[in-house]
């Protein structure tokens, strides 16, 4: 039987994480094994009924692997999918990988000069293909292969320079990316107060990743395309979910399940306010992965939505 070894919707997940925006980000991102996945949070949480409650997200890996059973890909201090010679079937179909794109520019792990977001993509696509050959045994295994796609902040931009620019990366491995979820991901580039969107010159830590001419660029749009907040037909949207990053304080709204969101959608459970590929019409008070998405604020379509002219911190 096709695909017998995986258990849907128990795929393997690749965590792609956020921009780092000085050196001593970069070596300190580099420094965690899981990059800030692992990082959870505490808030006061206010139920729709208007009761609080102290809540404690363990951190979406934590959940993932109490709930759902997963494990990572670390053994004895080593990272399995860097191993050239591991036997098929090495790494268990519930697993966990982080791409660890910033080892790259580290100045400990690789040269510490920046890297451009197209050479980000490739390596998103060369670690599906090592994924998949140290997890499946046989080409009834391969079959049967799907992975999902994680990205934080500037990861969800790598996610869609993989997927969208036909220059970059294996056809196959796109065919195998089943479900993509981003949140707290700038898909419109980001603006600027008085400056307005992000400058092409604004190349110190590729800053300019999130200027929308660069953004045609990696992501194999039309020059001069101005709403770069699509997918252009490379991807179902269907299967591509945007989220907000979670503020301070919960603000009433109906359960979405005790699992939260980050797993919810992941596994293919959207939370109610949840449409497939929107963005969020407020700024998030907070991006960083210490924070965790427990609440998905208003959001609307795609369609009719444009990021405020305001900063916004990635």
């Amino acid at each position: 039987m096709a695909g017998a070894l995986f258990e849907h919707p128990y795929y393997p997940i690749i965590y792609v994480r956020g921009y780092a925006g000085t050196d001593s980000d970069i070596e300190d991102t580099v420094s965690d094994p899981y990059m800030g996945f692992n990082l959870g949070s505490t808030r006061i949480r206010t139920l729709w009924t208007g009761d609080t409650e102290r809540y404690y997200f363990e951190s979406p890996l934590v959940r993932l692997m109490k709930d759902f059973k997963y494990s990572d890909v670390y053994s004895a201090g080593l990272n399995i999918t860097e191993i050239d010679k591991v036997p098929p079937g090495t790494i268990d179909p519930r697993s966990i990988t982080i791409y660890r794109y910033y080892d790259q520019v580290s100045s400990v792990f690789g040269p510490g000069k920046q890297v451009a977001m197209e050479d980000f993509g490739r390596g998103l696509s060369d670690l599906i293909i090592k994924l998949r050959d140290r997890i499946c045994v046989d080409d009834t295994d391969k079959a049967g292969f799907k992975v999902y796609l994680v990205g934080h902040s500037m990861g969800g931009l790598v996610i869609r320079c993989f997927l969208q620019n036909d220059k970059i990366g294996d056809p196959i491995a796109r065919k195998y990316v089943d479900k993509v979820f981003t949140y707290a991901t700038p898909h419109n580039g980001i603006e600027l107060e008085i400056i307005g969107n992000v400058p092409s010159f604004f190349t110190a830590q590729s800053a300019n990743n999130f200027n929308r001419e660069r953004m045609c660029s990696y992501l194999g749009l039309p020059a001069g395309t101005e709403k770069v907040n699509t997918l252009n037909g490379k991807f179902d949207i269907d299967r591509f979910f945007v989220s907000s990053a979670a503020t301070p304080r919960i603000t009433p709204s109906p359960p979405v399940g005790r699992r939260g969101s980050s797993v919810r959608l992941v596994m293919g459970s959207s939370a109610p306010t949840m449409r497939p590929y929107s963005i969020v019409t407020e700024t998030p008070a907070r991006q960083n992965l210490r924070h965790a998405p427990s609440s998905i604020a208003a959001i609307r379509d795609i369609t009719e939505s444009s990021i405020p002219k305001r900063v916004i911190k990635t």
